[in-house]
């Protein structure tokens, strides 16, 4: 029985020392993120609690308490004036749980915001401002890169030129032209790549394709290919060109009656009314999972140098999105709008988007998308344990944004090299894209960025003057040139091979296409080179 003692006098002098310590103790207020550092693709959650719980005190404040954030430097105890974000807001409401007895509210990073310290401001009621007995003690938060190791660090090559092949067919089946116009195998991969200058060779590897059959439910990929991938590797690697594959993400193909049963799909809103697609939603748990496998399975692979995604979007509908959206941005809607029901909460956000009236509405859209492309991202790594180098096919208008994709979240997902996408667009068109991409401020060490064009003479309107191979070199080296706020890009991809030697070429042939992107290899070396030289000359 004297064992129990001593451990029972240490009890009860803690409740006696923690009764005194409440009674006495001066409430505070504490406002502090839930951690100290946040990358930009992620929300700051703000939290208040009074410690301890003051019934008087949290009635004083009220179910909603106004917030700001401001620019601090700790060092000289200076604030900026209050930080607008997306949505052009200020000005945000904590709102209270009574389940935890504290307040909260998500901050969306703003875009590529400034690499610093911030704080949140409470606006308090002038009855606890004034008093002198509470204190209020509000933590700082910092926004951060992801600082991605450099091309060179990343592959060993100080410039980086990509030809890619879109092909899901069977590797071993396959049968094209050599650029002598012989008749060869696969291999023929390899001898186009080096008839490019390309260093490195990357080609889609996992695609969710059922036109004829069912997928299997725990591994819905073509798998007739995974097998191959280890002997095309080797045959790269022979020719000192390095081998990358990617999966298609969040897009499917084929015939719906034979779609994977397990994924929640993208809805769409055409002619009136909410149409299922092919594409699989964000919100899918299960695509996240099949991706890691997928990733795991190339892991076994040593062969392979990259691994890639596209696709990384809602690349059809998304307004399956809308409560989430609602929820995480706090989004103002109708009157009555929870009575909706879901399709009619679908609709409304479907119309609302399409009429694009409300800009900063369109804005928090936006980043909503790229958060969640990113954060999904940065799951399916984290997942796999990947550790080469990893790739993305990103869009390019108006730096992604359209699409739910941004540069600067997807470096801080993890995204090693962001392949920019220069598609479908005209001279005029291309000019204000590229516009906004050099607005936006990217620096060479925010984000791996190298850009390509499409051998298809449709997606370049059909030009004649200048010609289509005339004008996937121009699209490609300006973006080289101009992307960048202070440098040139380090890469350039060619997409793709298959188009090139089967595809929409129109009155130009694959090979006069796939010489202009040859042209721009060489062309973003040759600035690379002269930009260093330049540098060591002074």
């Amino acid at each position: 029985m004297k064992k129990y003692i001593a451990p029972l006098s240490i009890l009860t002098l803690a409740i006696i020392f923690f009764s005194i310590r409440v009674i006495f103790l001066k409430p505070r207020i504490l406002v502090y993120p839930d951690k100290p550092d946040f990358l930009h693709f992620e929300f700051v959650k703000i939290n208040l609690k009074i410690q301890p719980h003051d019934s008087i005190l949290k009635n004083q404040l009220g179910d909603e308490v106004s917030m700001y954030v401001v620019k601090y430097d700790s060092i000289t105890k200076v604030e900026s004036e209050p930080v607008v974000t997306i949505g052009s807001k200020k000005l945000f409401l904590l709102k209270y749980n009574p389940e935890s007895r504290s307040y909260s509210v998500n901050w969306p990073v703003p875009w590529n915001a400034e690499n610093c310290t911030y704080k949140p401001v409470i606006k308090f009621p002038d009855k606890i401002r004034q008093n002198r007995k509470i204190k209020i003690i509000c933590s700082s938060f910092n926004i951060k890169n992801r600082k991605p190791p450099s091309i060179y660090r990343l592959t060993g090559l100080s410039c980086l030129g990509v030809l890619t092949f879109e092909n899901i067919n069977p590797i071993d089946g396959l049968s094209m032209k050599k650029p002598d116009d012989s008749i060869t195998d696969w291999r023929g991969l390899v001898d186009w790549a080096k008839f490019v200058n390309a260093n490195a060779f990357w080609m889609l590897g996992g695609s969710t394709i059922y036109y004829d059959k069912k997928l299997k439910e725990e591994f819905p990929w073509i798998e007739y290919n995974l097998g191959k991938l280890g002997k095309v590797g080797r045959e790269f690697h022979k020719n000192n060109i390095k081998f990358g594959v990617w999966a298609v993400g969040y897009l499917t193909f084929g015939n719906q009656v034979h779609a994977p049963k397990k994924y929640k799909y993208a809805v769409s809103y055409e002619n009136g009314k909410l149409e299922t697609t092919r594409s699989i939603s964000l919100l899918d748990e299960n695509r996240i999972a099949d991706l890691i496998n997928f990733y795991k399975k190339l892991d076994k692979i040593p062969e392979i140098d990259f691994y890639g995604i596209d696709y990384i979007r809602n690349a059809l509908g998304g307004y399956e999105l809308v409560d989430e959206f609602i929820k995480d941005m706090e989004i103002p809607v109708p009157e009555k709008f929870r009575e909706k029901s879901f399709s009619g909460r679908m609709i409304w956000l479907a119309r609302k988007k399409v009429e694009r009236k409300d800009k900063p509405f369109i804005d928090q859209w936006q980043w909503w998308r790229a958060h969640k492309s990113a954060s999904n991202v940065y799951r399916i790594i984290k997942g796999a344990n990947i550790k080469k180098p990893f790739f993305a096919y990103t869009l390019s208008w108006d730096k992604g944004w359209q699409h739910g994709q941004d540069p600067i979240m997807m470096s801080d997902a993890g995204v090693d090299i962001d392949a920019i996408m220069l598609y479908e667009c005209d001279r005029a068109q291309y000019e204000g894209l590229v516009k906004k991409w050099n607005d936006y401020k990217i620096k060479h060490w925010q984000s791996n960025i190298i850009a390509g064009d499409v051998v298809d003479w449709p997606l370049h309107q059909f030009t004649t003057n200048p010609t289509g191979p005339q004008e996937l070199y121009y699209r490609t080296i300006t973006a080289v040139k101009k992307f960048y706020c202070d440098e040139p890009l380090k890469g350039v991809f060619i997409h793709d091979l298959s188009r090139a030697l089967w595809g929409r070429t129109g009155q130009y042939s694959g090979k006069d296409w796939l010489l202009a992107g040859k042209e721009a290899i060489n062309t973003m070396v040759q600035l690379n080179t002269a930009r260093r030289k330049k540098g060591k000359m002074k």
